[in-house]
């Protein structure tokens, strides 16, 4: 039997582009699922200064059409002050649970199940972990976080504890249950596998006028379009990443072109270029609202990944990966990132660098430059890959098997 109420949790920010990539739409297909007669309420941590591309009426507007009350708390850096306000702020939203009578918890990736559990602690709630991953050893594997950080064995024990007491964990890949059962032992709650899936309609290259949209934003007709949605640093690579861009400058020659989806300090893109040697003049870099991104990726010719090729990476869940395969672009990627590292193998969707050396990337740049040679742009044998994989269907099948088949939740 359905929940009557929800609360969504996430460790973002309102303006961040992963509220309206990687929650907003499954909220949606949760809505369609439970009807409008189950309330709902989505918390945020929220920064002083919102970014310049958040449009604040557009967002309320997405709530409102969704039937989604907002809650938010403001987010502070890890220390001693954040702590304080942090169990302040769960306090709080302990008696907000209580007054409105949350039945679900329903948190989206690993920090925000922190929070969660702690609510968990104050009331009977029933708990989905979505995005379930182990992120703590992944900032540690990425040298963001030490072992012996507070950090480190504050999220460590939140997620050791979710993975007892959960009653349904949705994780992107299949070999999330294996490392799981390994590293926590035996879970008693429901595993599923939920993967980070794309709005096809939304990403669609039919869409749009490849040639009209270089002529208005200043490329040129066989220039050859890399084109990156991303962060760069801690979880993400930073220099290696710009070596392969010079790299991919040097292999494709004066037509080479770097698209920059990112909100990466400018200055910092200036340093990490002119250390690799790749000349400014390549460079375009943008921050846009995710609904403007894939008028920007029908430009391209081809995508880069920068996760870092860790241990946990393995288990996470890429958001970007499936709209460069919706829009039709081969994709970069490092080994062992989620499943889509041996996607792109398995269906010649891009391809798989074998290291970060100059050799391996060198290599995987004259694959790639095969690759573009023998096929039109963009690709739409490699948008059936999105279709095959990471269709919105997908999700809204595992939802339907929570909030639908699952006695372990309220009734």
């Amino acid at each position: 039997m359905k929940p009557s109420s929800i609360l969504f949790i996430t460790s973002w920010s309102a303006d961040d582009p992963l509220l309206q990539s990687y929650v907003l739409p499954y909220i949606k297909m949760i809505r369609e699922l439970t009807g409008r007669d189950t309330r709902m309420f989505l918390l945020t941590w929220d920064r002083a200064e919102q970014s310049e591309s958040f449009d604040v009426q557009r967002w309320k507007g997405q709530l409102q059409d969704l039937g989604v009350c907002h809650w938010s708390i403001p987010y502070r850096r890890f220390g001693w002050r954040a702590a304080a306000g942090y169990v302040g702020s769960v306090l709080r939203l302990a008696l907000l649970a209580r007054k409105e009578r949350i039945e679900v918890l329903h948190p989206f990736a690993p920090a925000a199940s922190a929070m969660a559990a702690m609510l968990r602690l104050t009331r009977k709630s029933g708990l989905v972990v979505d995005s379930w991953e182990p992120h703590a050893d992944a900032m540690v594997e990425t040298g963001t976080w030490t072992k012996a950080s507070a950090a480190y064995r504050i999220l460590s024990a939140a997620e050791r504890w979710v993975a007892h007491h959960a009653d349904v964990l949705l994780a992107a890949s299949p070999a999330m249950e294996d490392f799981a059962r390994s590293k926590w032992g035996e879970i008693r709650g429901r595993i599923l596998v939920r993967p980070a899936c794309v709005d096809l309609d939304a990403f669609d290259p039919d869409r749009f006028d490849r040639g009209l949209l270089r002529a208005e934003r200043g490329f040129a007709p066989d220039d050859l379009i890399c084109v990156v949605v991303s962060r760069f640093g801690g979880l993400y690579l930073s220099h290696e990443a710009f070596r392969f861009f010079s790299l991919a400058e040097r292999t494709f020659g004066s037509s080479f072109r770097l698209l920059l989806l990112s909100a990466a300090p400018r200055e910092s893109v200036i340093q990490w270029a002119a250390s690799a040697g790749l000349s400014l003049q390549c460079i375009t870099q943008v921050h846009v609202a995710h609904h403007q991104v894939p008028s920007w990726l029908a430009m391209g010719d081809f995508a880069f990944n920068p996760q870092k090729p860790v241990r946990s990476k393995r288990y996470g869940a890429p958001v970007k990966d499936a709209e460069y395969w919706a829009m039709g672009l081969p994709l970069v990627i490092l080994p062992d990132i989620s499943d889509d590292s041996a996607i792109t193998a398995k269906e010649e969707a891009g391809v798989v660098l074998e290291s970060l050396s100059d050799e391996a990337m060198s290599k995987g740049l004259l694959r790639l430059s095969a690759i573009l040679a023998s096929r039109k742009r963009p690709d739409m044998r490699i948008r059936g890959v999105a279709e095959k994989y990471r269709s919105p269907q997908k999700a809204k099948d595992v939802y339907r098997m929570v909030y639908f088949k699952d006695q372990d939740l309220p009734a």
